[in-house]
């Protein structure tokens, strides 16, 4: 039988688990909301020049693309607001990671879950300040809070995946 490298133990409370969620989400669309936000100004440049050239066309072209940035930069602005879940009870996860895969046990009081991931398999991870988000498809992953009992299990795993 293979022998455990590391053990970690967390329980995250709904706050958390929305916190991570938020964090997370912002992280993977905080280049499109550049995007918009240039958008957004390059929007008022045009507007400004249209009001000054007194030319309708742009006045109103200028207006729709501006209401449109304007738009989607609100929507990253309230994320937290539209991804927050009130009603998660509190996870526990339990890990063991091995020298070439990681094993995954989840309870809440409604479920509980097992998952056994090799390294080699895993998309590239995600880290933020606060939390290690081990992917495990496209949006799907387990977040990990940095702290101290957690800092060596984090190099570990950023040995053994790639980085995003």
């Amino acid at each position: 039988m293979e022998e455990e490298k590391y053990r970690l133990n967390q329980d995250l409370n709904a706050r958390v688990i929305n916190k991570a969620n938020v964090t997370y989400l912002r992280k993977s669309v905080f280049l499109l909301f550049i995007v918009f936000a240039i958008l957004s100004l390059l929007s008022i440049v045009l507007l400004v020049l249209s009001i000054i050239n007194n030319d309708t066309t742009f006045i109103v072209l200028g207006g729709v693309a501006l209401g449109v940035t304007i738009l989607v930069d609100l929507v990253y602005l309230l994320i937290p607001l539209f991804f927050t879940r009130k009603n998660i009870s509190t996870l526990s996860f339990h890990y063991s990671f091995y020298d070439d895969k990681m094993v995954i046990n989840l309870k809440s009081e409604q479920s509980s879950g097992h998952e056994e991931r090799k390294y080699k398999d895993l998309p590239p991870y995600i880290e933020t300040k606060e939390f290690f988000y081990i992917m495990v498809g496209k949006s799907q992953f387990y977040t990990i809070i940095k702290d101290d009992e957690s800092e060596e299990i984090i190099n570990f795993l950023k040995r053994k995946i790639k980085k995003r």
